[in-house]
């Protein structure tokens, strides 16, 4: 009988345990002991938990202590360069081999625990790290976790404090009737280790080799332990004397670290009622924090801290709080094995109301395949050419994002960055839906409607004048942005309400946004705010959300033509409203040459899609037309074209019309995810919605 393992990876040390049906959970242990160092070591193969911290004493240029706190994609360890997905998969695969090996079964689902204010690309990268480690892998909120290993009763609102070896998470946990619900949530990069480094100067000052270094933080660390159950402990310094130290001159120590905990317990917990606290993590038994938690209210010691989180994730898998998806098999490239915790917050996605993004010019009666003009591939002499390509280098944007987090049901006040216009911001719900609000009927195929519920209220500076759509974006499990398909703040979407295209100063208003999701893009969280092309502007907020993948097979296109290759012969729209077309397309990679200033959105790489079109026959195609040109990623996942990027060298932005006899030449600049690939560039309409009709001009 295959078994159901949940894994804690932490920053320092990682814990897990495994079940069936049936049966008790089962601590898995790694060399004898139930907590794994995280470390990878990079010897001639990599080298994962102890082993690889004793090798690292020797060559500490080849050891990572905390692959979980790399922000970077890639990582030089000595002579080798790797990305850091492949340390974590390292550590986990090494987990998931023990726990099979002492299971004497396969490991049918893998569950992998993440603190709640991680942004969408940090949630991705763990995802992929794990790409074919078990058939059914899916993520969970540590604090979630946690609060469903202390049966949170409905109603309450429970503090969790994480604190560990490398970091302390907090987080206020309400057991809504939905499900768990993380209401606000921070972290700190302090932890154990931190401790033991005090203990370790308090006992030795001066300098030491590196392996007398790590031998005098190994005696501090038994100290801290021996302390946590005795008034008195000893530290012995390596080649020297053995240091005395009582609990009283260790907790005047770590008074600052407990301070700090406590300031960030205050700031989440700010306006939100909280009945009783949770400490969880090894180092939660240190007793100064708990005693200084309950000076404040109720606390609960988890029994077993360091496994109260992993223990919680199987809770949550067994009882299907936590959604997966079957990925039989060898998963793609670059597909991420799916997906995250729906016990995290209801549902999907959210994007806030005063917002216009795309409206048909007329009402569209559904979604049904139009009749299209079949126009087979030509090359012809007079057709409209491309210049040569400039050379240059890929520019791309390895730093994550930086977001503020935010929750469900949370008031967001967001500095729009511009006039002192202040927007608050209350993010309602989220939800697949087969019946979206306007004129929209069923999904494409290969495609999912996606509603999002927001209340907005602007509360400073003057009228917000046409809100910019670059406000609201999901993110999917890679960390793609991309934008809400049509809607605008109005009660009923797309209906004959006109748009609202101003907020006026003590203006209330609710709204609505649709988007359309291929059904093999995972999406992980939704953003509120600009992201860095305004000056001034706060970093957006982030909303973690659950919208796993409902298939594994990417959205069909329609394909018309290949990007380098010849022009093609395509119609744009319905065959009796759209309008046939000459254009030749291709990609530049390496953009350097175009884009000399400025750099992607963090976690992106910028690509450039230069355009040659020319209408055929009596129509003419406008210049409007060109914002329904988008970059299609290898899951189908429509992206738009980039903003505040400047000036393009040797390429004019497409902003004229494109007539007979009058050829047009021009780029688009778009922003795609490192992680993924380009599958293709897509010319739409919304004379129709069908995005499977639209013609597209592959990769291949």
């Amino acid at each position: 009988m295959a078994i159901r393992l949940a894994v804690d990876f932490g920053t320092t040390s990682t814990v897990a345990l495994f079940a069936s049906p049936g049966v008790e959970p089962r601590l898995v242990t790694v060399d004898g002991s139930p907590r794994l160092p995280s470390a990878v070591f990079a010897g001639d193969r990599l080298v994962v938990g102890a082993d690889a911290v004793r090798m690292g004493r020797a060559d500490p240029a080849r050891l990572v202590r905390a692959p979980k706190s790399l922000a970077e994609e890639e990582i030089r360890l000595g002579a080798f360069s790797l990305p850091v997905t492949e340390l974590v998969r390292a550590v986990l695969r090494r987990v998931v081999d023990e726990a099979a090996r002492q299971a004497g079964e396969p490991v049918a689902e893998l569950v992998l625990t993440h603190p709640a204010d991680w942004e969408p690309v940090r949630i991705g990268r763990l995802l992929r790290a794990a790409e074919g480690l078990a058939p059914r892998v899916s993520t969970a909120v540590e604090p979630v976790a946690a609060a469903a290993s202390a049966a949170l009763p409905p109603g309450e609102n429970l503090l969790v404090v994480d604190f560990g070896g490398g970091t302390c998470d907090v987080a206020v946990v309400r057991a809504a009737p939905g499900g768990l619900t993380v209401l606000g949530a921070g972290g700190l990069p302090r932890g154990g280790d931190d401790l033991d480094r005090r203990l370790a100067d308090f006992a030795h000052r001066g300098e030491l080799p590196p392996r007398d270094r790590a031998a005098l933080l190994d005696a501090a660390r038994s100290a801290k332990e021996l302390l946590s159950r005795y008034e008195k402990a000893e530290i012995a310094v390596p080649g020297g004397e053995t240091v005395p130290v009582s609990r009283a001159e260790f907790e005047h120590l770590i008074a600052g670290e407990s301070e700090e905990i406590l300031a960030l317990a205050d700031r989440v917990t700010a306006g939100v009622p909280v009945h009783r606290a949770l400490v969880v993590g090894g180092s939660s038994r240190i007793p100064l924090l708990s005693r200084r938690l309950a000076e404040r209210g109720r606390v609960t010691a988890d029994p077993e801290p360091e496994t109260a989180v992993a223990r919680g994730a199987l809770l949550l898998a067994a009882a299907s709080h936590v959604s997966t998806v079957d990925t039989p098999g060898e998963p793609p490239r670059h597909r991420a094995a799916v997906v995250a915790a729906a016990a995290l917050l209801a549902v999907v996605l959210l994007a806030v109301v005063a917002l216009v993004v795309v409206r048909p010019a007329r009402p569209v009666a559904g979604v049904a395949s139009p009749v299209i003009a079949q126009l087979a591939p030509t090359s012809r002499a007079d057709e409209v050419s491309l210049p040569p390509k400039l050379p240059g280098e890929r520019q791309a944007n390895p730093s994550p994002l930086n977001v503020l987090s935010g929750q469900f049901g949370q008031t967001v006040r967001y500095e729009y960055g511009r006039d002192g216009i202040t927007l608050e911001v209350t993010m309602k719900r989220a939800e697949v839906t087969t019946t979206p609000p306007g004129p929209y009927g069923p999904a494409p195929a290969g495609f999912r409607w996606v509603l999002a519920e927001a209340d907005l209220h602007h509360v400073a500076g003057p009228a917000l004048e046409a809100p910019p759509k670059f406000l609201f974006r999901l993110a999917d499990d890679r960390g793609q942005l991309f934008d809400a398909w049509s809607c605008g703040p109005s009660p009923e979407c797309g209906q004959a309400e006109a748009p609202v295209d101003r907020i006026d100063p003590g203006a209330r208003l609710p709204g609505r946004a649709v988007f359309l999701v291929p059904q093999a893009t995972p999406v992980t969280a939704v953003l509120f705010g600009g992201i860095g092309s305004r000056p001034g502007a706060k970093p957006p907020v982030s909303v973690p959300v659950t919208l796993p993948a409902t298939g594994t097979t990417p959205a069909p296109l329609r394909p018309v033509g290949t990007l380098g290759g010849p022009a093609a012969d395509a119609h744009v729209g319905t065959a009796a409203t759209g309008t046939a077309v000459r254009a030749r397309f291709d990609l530049i990679e390496q953009t350097s040459a175009y884009l000399p200033e400025g750099a992607p959105p963090p976690g992106t790489r910028y690509v450039i899609l230069r355009a040659a079109i020319t209408a055929i026959g009596s129509g003419s195609l406008p210049a409007t037309a060109f914002s329904h040109l988008y970059l299609r990623d290898d899951r189908g996942l429509p992206i738009t074209e980039a903003s505040g990027y400047g000036k393009v060298i040797d390429c004019p932005p497409l902003t004229e019309e494109a007539a007979p006899g009058k050829p047009i030449y021009g780029c688009a600049i778009f922003a795609i995810t490192t992680a993924a690939q380009v599958r293709g560039a897509t010319f739409g309409s919304l004379d129709t919605l069908d995005l499977t009709t639209w013609p597209t001009w592959t990769t291949n």
